[in-house]
Protein backbone atom coordinates (compact mmCIF):
# COMPACT_ATOMS: atom_id res chain seq x y z
CA UNK A 1 0.00 0.00 0.00
CA UNK A 2 1.33 3.66 -0.69
CA UNK A 3 -0.13 7.08 0.03
CA UNK A 4 -0.28 10.40 -1.82
CA UNK A 5 0.72 14.00 -0.45
CA UNK A 6 0.69 16.81 -2.95
CA UNK A 7 0.75 14.97 -5.73
CA UNK A 8 3.36 12.60 -4.50
CA UNK A 9 3.56 8.97 -4.02
CA UNK A 10 4.86 7.29 -1.31
CA UNK A 11 5.15 3.49 -0.84
CA UNK A 12 3.93 2.64 2.27
CA UNK A 13 7.61 1.22 4.69
CA UNK A 14 6.89 -1.48 6.53
CA UNK A 15 5.03 -0.76 10.27
CA UNK A 16 3.96 2.34 8.70
CA UNK A 17 1.52 4.14 10.22
CA UNK A 18 -0.77 6.94 8.95
CA UNK A 19 1.01 10.35 8.88
CA UNK A 20 -1.75 12.00 11.10
CA UNK A 21 -0.81 9.19 13.69
CA UNK A 22 2.87 8.95 13.89
CA UNK A 23 4.97 10.35 16.97
CA UNK A 24 8.39 12.44 16.10
CA UNK A 25 10.94 14.38 18.31
CA UNK A 26 10.75 16.91 15.67
CA UNK A 27 6.97 17.09 15.18
CA UNK A 28 5.33 16.51 18.87
CA UNK A 29 1.79 16.29 16.75
CA UNK A 30 3.59 13.22 14.18
CA UNK A 31 4.34 14.23 11.15
CA UNK A 32 7.07 12.54 9.27
CA UNK A 33 9.73 15.01 8.21
CA UNK A 34 10.60 15.76 4.71
CA UNK A 35 14.43 15.51 3.41
CA UNK A 36 15.31 17.23 0.19
CA UNK A 37 18.69 16.60 -1.10
CA UNK A 38 20.38 18.64 -3.99
CA UNK A 39 23.76 17.79 -5.77
CA UNK A 40 25.41 20.24 -8.03
CA UNK A 41 28.83 20.95 -9.54
CA UNK A 42 30.48 24.39 -8.93
CA UNK A 43 31.56 25.53 -12.52
CA UNK A 44 35.44 25.30 -12.04
CA UNK A 45 36.76 28.89 -10.78
CA UNK A 46 33.63 30.51 -9.38
CA UNK A 47 33.85 28.17 -6.33
CA UNK A 48 35.17 31.63 -4.33
CA UNK A 49 32.33 32.98 -5.80
CA UNK A 50 29.55 30.36 -4.94
CA UNK A 51 30.26 30.29 -1.38
CA UNK A 52 30.37 33.81 -0.93
CA UNK A 53 26.96 34.35 -2.77
CA UNK A 54 25.88 31.72 -0.24
CA UNK A 55 27.25 33.07 2.89
CA UNK A 56 25.27 36.78 1.75
CA UNK A 57 22.35 35.00 1.05
CA UNK A 58 21.62 33.06 4.23
CA UNK A 59 23.50 35.68 6.53
CA UNK A 60 20.54 37.57 8.92
CA UNK A 61 18.04 35.29 6.82
CA UNK A 62 15.06 34.26 9.07
CA UNK A 63 14.31 30.70 8.69
CA UNK A 64 11.69 29.77 6.36
CA UNK A 65 8.27 28.36 7.93
CA UNK A 66 8.33 24.56 7.93
CA UNK A 67 12.02 24.30 7.48
CA UNK A 68 13.59 22.32 10.05
CA UNK A 69 17.45 22.53 9.09
CA UNK A 70 19.59 23.09 6.47
CA UNK A 71 23.20 21.58 5.85
CA UNK A 72 25.08 22.67 3.11
CA UNK A 73 28.54 20.98 1.94
CA UNK A 74 31.37 20.63 -0.08
CA UNK A 75 33.53 17.96 -2.08
CA UNK A 76 36.19 17.66 -4.46
CA UNK A 77 36.38 15.06 -6.75
CA UNK A 78 38.36 14.29 -9.72
CA UNK A 79 35.28 16.11 -12.10
CA UNK A 80 35.73 18.65 -9.64
CA UNK A 81 33.60 20.85 -6.57
CA UNK A 82 30.45 19.35 -5.80
CA UNK A 83 27.93 20.88 -3.88
CA UNK A 84 24.98 19.52 -1.53
CA UNK A 85 22.26 20.67 -0.21
CA UNK A 86 20.35 18.54 2.62
CA UNK A 87 17.19 20.24 4.18
CA UNK A 88 14.60 18.45 6.49
CA UNK A 89 10.63 20.04 6.15
CA UNK A 90 7.88 19.66 8.62
CA UNK A 91 5.91 18.30 5.81
CA UNK A 92 5.43 18.99 2.22
CA UNK A 93 3.20 21.28 2.61
CA UNK A 94 5.98 23.74 3.69
CA UNK A 95 8.60 22.78 1.32
CA UNK A 96 5.90 23.33 -1.71
CA UNK A 97 5.16 26.87 0.04
CA UNK A 98 8.73 28.05 -0.01
CA UNK A 99 9.98 26.66 -3.15
CA UNK A 100 6.73 27.31 -4.68
CA UNK A 101 6.09 25.56 -8.94
CA UNK A 102 8.67 23.07 -9.70
CA UNK A 103 9.43 22.61 -6.28
CA UNK A 104 10.20 18.32 -7.50
CA UNK A 105 13.05 19.75 -9.77
CA UNK A 106 16.50 21.16 -8.72
CA UNK A 107 16.72 24.43 -7.59
CA UNK A 108 19.62 26.61 -5.66
CA UNK A 109 19.54 30.32 -4.19
CA UNK A 110 18.92 32.76 -6.19
CA UNK A 111 22.94 33.77 -7.20
CA UNK A 112 24.21 30.89 -7.30
CA UNK A 113 22.33 28.72 -10.15
CA UNK A 114 24.31 30.64 -12.73
CA UNK A 115 27.02 28.73 -11.44
CA UNK A 116 25.89 25.31 -10.53
CA UNK A 117 25.64 22.46 -13.17
CA UNK A 118 24.94 18.88 -13.34
CA UNK A 119 22.07 18.97 -10.62
CA UNK A 120 19.74 16.42 -9.04
CA UNK A 121 17.37 16.18 -6.00
CA UNK A 122 15.94 13.72 -4.62
CA UNK A 123 13.02 13.97 -1.57
CA UNK A 124 12.60 11.40 1.11
CA UNK A 125 10.36 10.51 4.20
CA UNK A 126 11.89 9.86 7.14
CA UNK A 127 11.53 6.27 8.24
CA UNK A 128 12.31 6.06 12.07
CA UNK A 129 10.69 9.06 14.42
CA UNK A 130 12.28 8.52 17.28
CA UNK A 131 15.91 8.99 17.49
CA UNK A 132 16.28 8.58 21.04
CA UNK A 133 14.52 5.15 21.00
CA UNK A 134 16.45 4.12 17.60
CA UNK A 135 19.71 5.51 18.77
CA UNK A 136 19.45 4.09 22.90
CA UNK A 137 20.50 -0.01 22.23
CA UNK A 138 23.58 1.30 20.25
CA UNK A 139 24.88 3.71 22.75
CA UNK A 140 24.16 1.34 25.18
CA UNK A 141 26.15 -1.36 23.30
CA UNK A 142 28.93 0.50 22.78
CA UNK A 143 29.06 1.40 25.73
CA UNK A 144 29.56 -1.96 27.15
CA UNK A 145 32.21 -2.42 24.23
CA UNK A 146 34.84 0.33 25.21
CA UNK A 147 34.14 -0.68 29.34
CA UNK A 148 32.78 2.55 29.68
CA UNK A 149 29.31 1.08 30.97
Amino acid sequence: MSHVRCGVQYPALRGHVDWACRGSRHEPKGVPVIIRISRGRVRAGSEAEVFSRLRDATEGQGRPEGLQALFIGRHLTADGLELIAITAWADVEALIRVLGEGWETPKWLAGIEEYVTHSTVEHWETAVDDFDAFIGPWATANAGASGDG
